[in-house]
């Protein structure tokens, strides 16, 4: 089933990550990172009831006032989150070599390009997004955009390497083509 590969292909980057952090920084960083991994988890979930986001969304479908939707999120919740991405990549960051580390500059870079971009003029891009079906598309053609990455980046996802030069979390000019 296609979910159950995705969902693979990401645990075994995961693993991957992991493994990284106990060989770079040993088992209590790595233990740190997995209680930052939590308190992450923790934060987005506080913020963001998905059902209940879900709910708001198809209700607010059917009348076109989505962008009400998001235009709520993209404020307090995304602000009050957005300390706990800093302070997962802050202790991410002891998991990685010196020369690695300034790549979760490049992460942190990353999602603030993407919330800013989604929340832009209060969320209507992705108001409008959502208006046309944009996660079902995203959704139906979950696998080939999988086999895109696969295609592009091979070591991505490469299960035969046990440190590979890329990894999920490490950007740099040599990954960012």
């Amino acid at each position: 089933d296609k979910q159950d590969r995705i969902h693979s292909e990401l645990n075994a980057g995961f693993d991957k990550w992991e493994d990284r952090c106990v060989k770079v920084g040993g088992q209590d960083v790595l233990d740190d990172w997995l209680a930052a991994q939590e308190n992450l988890v923790y934060c987005v979930m506080q913020n963001f009831d998905i059902t209940t986001i879900q709910a708001e969304v198809e209700d607010k479908k059917k009348t076109g006032d989505l962008d009400l939707v998001f235009q709520k999120y993209c404020g307090l919740p995304v602000n009050k989150t957005r300390p706990c991405i800093v302070d997962f990549l802050k202790a991410s960051r002891r998991c990685l070599k010196t020369e690695d580390q300034p790549s979760l500059d490049i992460t942190l870079n990353m999602i603030n390009a993407a919330i800013d971009f989604m929340c832009h003029n209060s969320g209507d891009r992705i108001a409008i997004f959502m208006a046309e079906n944009g996660m079902d598309c995203v959704q139906e053609h979950q696998e080939d955009i999988m086999k895109c990455v696969d295609k592009s980046v091979p070591e991505l996802f490469d299960k035969t390497r046990e440190h590979s030069n890329i990894h999920l979390m490490i950007f740099s000019h040599e990954n960012c083509r």
